[in-house]
């Protein structure tokens, strides 16, 4: 009795990563199999010849077990694939909450590259109801496919202005933003531009330096770039210079340097020379 209470104990905390986490099954496959033994050494004292046979009935187990174990690797990533497109079409929450719970997915180590190739795979065949959110999805899944649309800069638009725009704002927010800008940066110039008051959640200075830089190395347009570094300017005054810093020598422009010197020291600006 108290063997199988363990195991039903097992199965009500791990199962429901018997989907998400592919190993889970043979763990509880394992644990059932040694509670039973244990179990039945403890009920039967089993005797020399007995414990032969009970040697081999754990050895059979186990070999099966591991036999067994791609074929529900596979199996489960049927699963999950299917379940997750399911959600991303017809599941009605906001697009924000969506991609947060794919970020949680690819942090958890449950999104995995068989299963990112699968969905975007699974995406491209029955696409998204609304095209913002196919685009949101494509651009964390697949960013050369998102890459790819020229007119997906207005659906990003769409994302950006709900990701602004959403309150209380979730931990993801920034997060998502960021990704997003990345692989949409006139959109989200645009968006800043507007809303400027955002970068104080999407790119915070001095902690997102490093981000800040990588988005303005992601921003090549000339347009774009004095949109980003004049709100950043205007955000966080004196901040701006430690971005530009964190640039890499062949990201640099001659408008980073013009703002170097506008608004800095000189030893800012023989400092980004001399890098």
């Amino acid at each position: 009795m108290l063997a199988h209470a363990v195991h039903n104990g097992l199965f009500i905390i791990a199962g429901p990563a018997l989907v998400g986490l592919p190993v889970a099954a043979p763990l509880l496959a394992a644990g059932g199999m040694m509670l039973a033994a244990i179990a039945w050494f403890y009920h039967v004292r089993p005797r020399p010849g007995q414990l032969r046979h009970a040697v081999l009935a754990v050895g059979f187990g186990a070999a099966l077990i591991a036999s067994t174990a791609p074929l529900y690797r596979r199996l489960t990533d049927t699963w999950w694939v299917a379940g997750v497109h399911r959600l991303c079409v017809y599941w009605r929450v906001s697009n924000e909450q969506l991609l947060a719970r794919l970020l949680t997915q690819e942090r958890n180590r449950r999104l995995t590259v068989v299963r990112r190739e699968a969905l975007v795979a699974s995406l491209m065949a029955r696409p998204c109801q609304t095209t913002p959110r196919q685009t949101g999805l494509l651009a964390l899944l697949d960013p050369g496919a998102a890459s790819m649309g020229t007119t997906w800069e207005d659906d990003a638009a769409v994302l950006f202005d709900e990701l602004v725009t959403s309150a209380p704002s979730t931990s993801a927010n920034g997060e998502l933003s960021r990704r997003l800008g990345h692989h949409f940066p006139t959109a989200f110039a645009d968006m800043v531009l507007e809303h400027p008051e955002a970068l104080l959640r999407w790119l915070p200075l001095p902690e997102r330096a490093t981000e800040a830089a990588l988005q303005l190395q992601c921003t090549p347009d000339i347009r774009d770039r004095r949109i980003l570094l004049g709100a950043l300017e205007r955000i966080f005054p004196g901040a701006v210079a430690d971005v530009i810093h964190r640039l890499p020598a062949d990201a640099l422009t001659p408008f980073d340097r013009r703002h170097l010197r506008m608004h800095y020291s000189e030893n800012d600006a023989v400092q980004t020379d001399e890098h």
